[in-house]
């Protein structure tokens, strides 16, 4: 049971949360995408409202034989005006699922983020050629999380 002391305490503390005063965020002109009222203030006529996916155009298409059956796992930066997209690829056997070849990790890039490049920077061999987009191969591929690290030093 708590004590007369303890009481007190939690109940000083519990008032000084309710007196601190917030800023509010400045997002500027920025686009922010809501899935939650996090940084909604109020809202006086407007809704979320979660809509259904609707198919549109395919913007990269994986159908390289080193890209296999499996492509996933994009992960997209923007870089000044150049989209870039680093993904992998790998191709995955009949019946017991297991990989039939090696995976991949590729690369893209766009200048709209609607029609895709894969350059070939000769960097891996794939069945006897470099003529390719993929730039990581074998060990540590399966687990390649690229990030942008804003921190200049």
């Amino acid at each position: 049971m708590p004590t007369l002391h303890q009481l007190c305490a939690w109940s000083c503390f519990t008032l000084s949360l309710s007196a601190v005063e917030f800023t509010p965020l400045q997002l500027g002109s920025q686009r922010e995408l809501f899935v939650d009222e996090h940084l909604i203030e109020r809202m006086e006529g407007p809704a979320l409202k979660l809509h259904k996916p609707q198919a549109q155009d395919v913007a990269l298409v994986c159908d390289e034989a080193w890209e296999g059956n499996t492509s996933g796992y994009f992960t997209l930066f923007q870089n000044g005006d150049l989209f870039r997209c680093y993904y992998r690829g790998s191709h995955h056997g009949e019946g017991d699922g297991k990989p039939s070849q090696p995976g991949v990790t590729c690369y893209a890039e766009s200048r709209d983020g609607i029609i895709w490049v894969k350059p070939k920077p000769g960097i891996c061999e794939f069945n006897g050629s470099k003529e390719n987009n993929i730039i990581l191969m074998g060990a540590g591929c399966s687990n390649f999380a690229p990030f942008k690290d804003a921190n200049p030093n």
